[in-house]
Parts: C-alpha cells; sequence; structure tokens
C-alpha cells in the first residue's frame, strides 16, 4: 500500500500544478496560487518522500522521532485528510457567496496627511522596540548575536523580551513606504523620502536578524516582490529564478547562519566563518540538499499521524482563548493555561523536547473538532481568502499602498495554512494585524454597496 500512498501524493501534485497552470486569474498570482505553494510543501511532497522510504525515518531526526511508531504505510487516514482538506479549501474560494460578499466593500482612502502619520506612528512602534529590546541585551551587535540562542531559549528571555514581537512594525512600515515611492511615479526623486526608505529597509533587516526565524526574512522581503508582480503585472523570470535559488538555500542553511552569528561576538568574523563552516559541514553529513529542503516542511505531514492516532479530549475553540490570552503578562494570567495545540502535539511526535513543532491546519482541524472540524473549517478557510481576496483586488489599482497590502494579507493567510496554531499565527502577526486596524480605522472610509452584485463587478 505504501507505493499506492507515493502514487497518490505524487498525482495530487501534478494535479495541482495543472490546476493552477490552467485555472483563471485576475492577476498573475493570487491567494490560492500562495496556498498552492504551502500546501504542497506541508503536505503531499513530504508524503511522497517519507512513504517512499519504506521504513527508513531516520534521515527526519530529530523533528519526528517517533515516525516509527505510526503506521506510516499502511494508513488512510492521513492521505484522506489531505485530499478532503485540499477539496474543501477549492470549494470554499470559490463560493458564490465569498466572491458576492467580497464585492460590496468599498474602501475609499483618506488624506495622505492622515497616511503619514499612520506610517511614522508604525515606523516609530518598530524602530522603539528594537532600541529597547537590544538594550536588555548589552546593544544592538550581542543582541543579534544571541538572537538564535534566545529564541531557542539557551538564553533566557529578558524581562522586556515581548518587545520583540513589535519590531515586526518596522516591516509594515517599509512595505507602505515602498508603496509612495515606488507606485506614487511623481515621489521617485524625493531625497528625503530615500533616506527614509533607506531606514526602514536596515531596522527591516535588523528586525529580521533579532527575529532569528528563517520564515520571518523569507516573507517580509518576498514581499516586495509580490507586490512588484502585482503592480506591473509581470513576473520578470530573470529575477524570479535567482531568488527561488536564494530562497531554498537560506531555508536549508538559514538556521545555520543564524547561529553562526554568535561567532561574531566571541571571535569576529574568522569565528562567524568557522562556525558557518563547521555547522553546514554537519548538515551536510546528516542528509541531502532535497532531504533537508523536505525536512524543513515535514512536521504538517508528521503531525497528522499524532492528530489521527493518539487519544486526547478534543479542544474545540480554546486555542484560540489561549492565543489571544499570549499577549498578557504572566502575572495578570490568575489561571493555568493548558499546553497549546503545538506543545501537545510537540509530546506526541518527540516527547519532551526543548523545542516545538507547529501542528499545521490540518492537523489543529484534528485536534479541535475531530473530522468535522477538518470539514467545517477547511471550506470556512478557502472561503474566507476569496472574500479578502475579492476585496483587495478590486482596490488594487485604485489605492496605491494596496498591492502590498494584498501580498501581506495572502501570506498571513497561507501562514495560519502553515502553523495552525492560533498564538503562533497571532503572534507572529500581530503588527500586521494592529497596523490593518490603524489602516481601516483611521487611514480608509469603508462603505458597503448592497446593490453592487459580482456579476456587476
Amino acid at each position: 500500500r505504501s507505493k499506492v500512498l507515493t502514487v497518490a501524493y505524487l498525482g495530487l501534485i501534478i494535479f495541482i500544478f495543472s490546476f493552477e497552470l490552467a485555472r483563471k486569474k485576475d492577476t498573475k498570482f493570487d491567494f490560492l496560487s500562495l496556498f498552492h505553494l504551502f500546501f504542497i510543501l506541508l503536505y503531499p511532497l513530504p508524503g511522497f518522500f517519507i512513504t517512499s522510504l519504506a521504513g527508513n525515518y531516520e534521515i527526519f531526526d530529530p523533528n519526528v522521532i517517533r515516525l516509527s511508531v505510526y503506521d506510516i504505510q499502511y494508513s488512510i487516514q492521513v492521505p484522506l485528510a489531505i485530499f478532503t482538506t485540499y477539496f474543501l479549501v477549492i470549494f470554499g474560494y470559490y463560493s458564490p457567496s465569498a466572491l458576492k460578499y467580497g464585492s460590496i466593500v468599498n474602501i475609499t482612502p483618506r488624506s495622505n496627511t492622515i497616511f503619514w502619520i499612520i506610517t511614522v506612528g508604525i515606523l516609530f512602534l518598530g524602530l522603539f522596540a528594537v532600541a529597547i529590546y537590544t538594550a536588555q541585551y548589552g546593544g544592538l551587535v550581542q543582541a543579534i548575536a544571541d538572537a538564535n540562542f534566545i529564541r531557542s531559549g539557551s538564553v533566557k528571555r529578558q524581562a522586556l523580551g515581548f518587545f520583540i514581537r513589535l519590531v515586526y512594525f518596522n516591516f509594515f512600515a517599509a512595505y507602505l513606504i515602498a508603496s509612495w515611492l515606488f507606485i506614487k511615479q511623481n515621489q521617485r526623486k524625493n531625497l528625503v523620502l530615500w533616506l527614509l526608505f533607506t531606514l526602514v529597509m536596515i531596522s527591516s533587516l535588523i528586525s529580521a536578524f533579532l527575529v532569528s526565524a528563517r520564515a520571518t526574512m523569507i516573507l517580509a522581503l518576498s514581499n516586495f516582490y509580490l507586490a512588484y508582480i502585482l503592480y506591473r503585472r509581470k513576473v520578470a523570470l530573470p529575477v524570479l529564478i535567482p531568488v527561488l535559488i536564494a530562497i531554498a538555500l537560506f531555508i536549508v542553511y538559514g538556521k545555520i547562519l543564524f547561529y553562526s552569528l554568535s561567532g561574531f561576538s566571541k571571535g569576529g568574523y574568522i569565528e562567524f566563518v568557522s562556525r558557518f563552516q563547521q555547522a553546514s559541514g554537519q548538515s551536510n553529513e546528516e542528509g541531502s540538499f532535497i532531504t533537508s529542503l523536505v525536512k524543513v516542511f515535514s512536521y504538517g505531514f508528521t503531525s497528522l499521524y499524532a492528530a489521527s492516532k493518539e487519544y486526547y479530549p478534543l479542544r474545540l475553540l480554546g486555542d484560540w482563548l489561549y492565543g489571544i490570552g499570549s499577549f498578557l503578562p504572566d502575572k495578570l494570567m490568575r489561571v493555568d493555561v493548558p499546553d497549546t495545540v503545538s506543545t501537545n502535539n510537540t509530546i506526541y511526535l518527540a516527547g519532551n523536547t526543548d523545542y516545538e513543532i507547529p501542528a499545521g491546519f490540518i492537523a489543529s482541524c484534528i485536534y479541535s473538532w475531530s473530522w468535522v472540524g477538518v470539514v467545517i473549517f477547511s471550506f470556512a478557510y478557502g472561503w474566507i481568502g476569496r472574500y479578502l481576496q475579492t476585496i483587495l483586488y478590486r482596490h488594487l489599482y485604485k489605492i496605491f499602498w494596496v498591492p502590498f497590502l494584498y501580498a501581506a494579507i495572502a501570506q498571513a493567510w497561507c501562514d495560519f495554512l502553515a502553523s495552525g496554531d492560533p498564538r503562533i499565527f497571532l503572534q507572529a502577526n500581530f503588527c500586521l494585524l494592529v497596523s490593518l486596524i490603524f489602516l481601516l480605522m483611521f487611514g480608509v472610509k469603508i462603505s458597503v454597496n448592497k446593490n453592487l452584485s459580482s456579476e456587476a463587478f
């Protein structure tokens, strides 16, 4: 049966590629395009490789060290969940009601002055967060050097460690300033604006190194290219191919890079290079480049075995409450907060460890509401994606900052597919959500035209 599963996953990959190339899109890429990319990486691609291993799962250690516990070669529940989720998301995405209700929302921007007040305010929050966060670790250089250890827990997080969540404001400020600089045609010769853009890009890169997460840097920087594709309506293959190669290399070696940065505080550049070479050599010994790449994304697939085989009480919507409560200081939490879905998922897959394995969207649905959750949440997920896309596309070429907003929201939508944990999702996208609230409350006027139908649009 393992060969049947391997062929089934390969067939799903081919189907998704063919469907993506054949379907009609209003732009060069849309929400569903990014969903297809994330979905393939998280589910059918690892499924294809893992089911073809015939029990030789050692190459995926240490992230999923208990794979041999589960009957991977003969389990039908996991492929059934993957196929069911995919097609229900598609049904939700193409639901006429999502298009209809998204088409009646109108957004009108307020004055440029308000736009700049919001932009500068967001940038100030980001710069302030960087200053406060790095000060408690002995300065910027030391904070970057220790970032990987802080994230892993090897270095204790300081009392104001929650400011790391606020450095993401720099990214959103960069999107807004870039939209004014590159989409507002008459602003490209403004020296002050270029200096401000340079400042915000430097602060964004610093923030990415402080967070020490590969996904953060990749998604933040790729947003500029995605916005370019949306606005210019062309892919620019001479740029795309090197970008894809760079992303693949960074996915595999980014963690090593962040670890090696600690060498700067010990012996400068020489120590940095030495640590990078040593860690890269060790990584190459553990598996090939393709294996390492698949290994990064295998957690979504492998988590499905824990979700479908272990015994546990259904979590219902509790993880959303825990996710919201995670923003409150520990001293204000007078109750014992249960383990999150990712914590339990990690225990099932790897036992008690010092790292966390996200459950991914499908496993989280099963943990929450079993198969009923897979059906309801998958359809709702697709519906929400099309609803948001419809609103944004209607204003894509009317409001200069919407191309960047479109790309950022599409990435956030796919980010929940990757994490499946409301706490991880809310914390990673907190600054995006807050920035959106500022824009929607003060930067635009929102109205609903009930007479406008999707057919008219």
